[in-house]
């Protein structure tokens, strides 16, 4: 019996290793699996090759609901133009030419989320910034603005999560099936600064004309949250540059809500608020805010190409045969495109 029982410890450590051995194999494919489609663009991989070159819309919605992190991949600390916004702002501007401007898209981009971009974007800024912000909806979004009370998560952490959490793994899996059942190949340079509305590909239909007016009554009910918002993002602004001598360049797009909004009552007047709500406040804080240059930046008010259906992608999305131009506009230091 003495005699079987090394034999017997010897398998056990022998079957100890083995099952050691594959664990370490199994974690090492999934950190390696994970890092090569880097769906949460932790790594800078996102996007550079044929694997993950089109970034899903559900992969770009868990990277929207977690807005420090994808903050953290996008500000480097180099670049000194940001274009920011929503949606719109993602499909609707070409950077291809002009890859030293940053783009930070938040789907359903609200006035908490312009403060707290800013916020991130001033901070640690040792050189003026040019901020270009598109107009944010009145909705607030509760689920990002509740982040917005607590520290964002440190680098390890958000690197150790990125390689082996569960939601690393699935979304690396649906960003690997939705790239290699594309219908048709994505250059991944061309992705990432000519991005495809994911719902061409994937076949959702735009919002209807019920809906969007639907949805502009509620948001009209939240007008006097959305301008104390917006005064408290321009102080904090002129706060900062007050406080650092420097002078940060904003500009406000105040854009059209769709190309049809003249034919839309509710969603014609959320526009004509906002528009009014943003200028007035404006007006209201320029001497508090003087060491900044901030101005809004309107286009569409008098219709033109901005009614033009062809020139939009949906009725919420204009594309960027009216973005280029507003925002070469805007770069050259010209304040009113209209």
């Amino acid at each position: 019996m003495r005699g079987s029982e090394p034999a017997g410890g010897g398998g056990l450590r022998s079957y100890l290793r083995a099952l050691l051995t594959s664990a370490l194999i199994a974690t090492g494919f999934i950190a390696a699996f994970n890092l090569a489609m880097d769906p949460m663009g932790e790594f800078g991989i996102s996007g550079t090759h044929r694997l993950n070159a089109v970034v899903p819309t559900k992969v770009h919605e868990f990277r929207m609901g977690a807005v420090d992190r994808y903050l953290s991949t996008v500000i480097d600390g180099r670049a000194d133009r940001y274009l920011i916004g929503s949606s719109r702002v993602e499909y609707g501007f070409d950077l291809c030419d002009r890859p030293d401007i940053r783009r930070i898209a938040l789907f359903s981009f609200g006035m908490a989320d312009a403060r707290h971009v800013q916020a991130r974007l001033l901070a640690a800024a040792d050189r003026p910034l040019t901020l270009i912000m598109e107009m944010p909806g009145i909705q607030i979004n509760a689920a990002r603005r509740a982040q917005y009370e607590t520290a964002p998560p440190s680098q390890a952490v958000r690197k150790l999560t990125a390689l082996w959490s569960f939601d690393a793994v699935r979304l690396s899996m649906h960003m690997l099936h939705r790239n290699l059942t594309a219908r048709t190949s994505t250059d991944p340079a061309t992705a990432r600064c000519r991005p495809m509305p994911q719902w061409v590909e994937e076949g959702q239909p735009p919002l209807p004309p019920a809906a969007r007016e639907i949805r502009a009554l509620s948001a009209i009910s939240d007008t006097e949250e959305y301008d104390r918002m917006f005064r408290s993002t321009l102080a904090d602004a002129g706060r900062v540059c007050a406080r650092t001598g420097i002078r940060h360049r904003i500009r406000w797009l105040v854009l059209p809500i769709s190309f049809d909004q003249a034919t839309l009552p509710a969603t014609r007047r959320m526009s004509e608020v906002q528009r009014m709500q943003m200028q007035m406040a404006l007006d209201a804080l320029r001497r508090d805010i003087a060491f900044c240059d901030i101005t809004l930046v309107t286009a569409g008010s008098d219709g033109g190409d901005w009614e033009n259906p062809a020139r939009w992608l949906d009725p919420n999305h204009f594309s960027p045969t009216l973005g280029d131009p507003l925002l070469a506009t805007v770069l050259d230091g010209q304040d009113e495109p209209d």
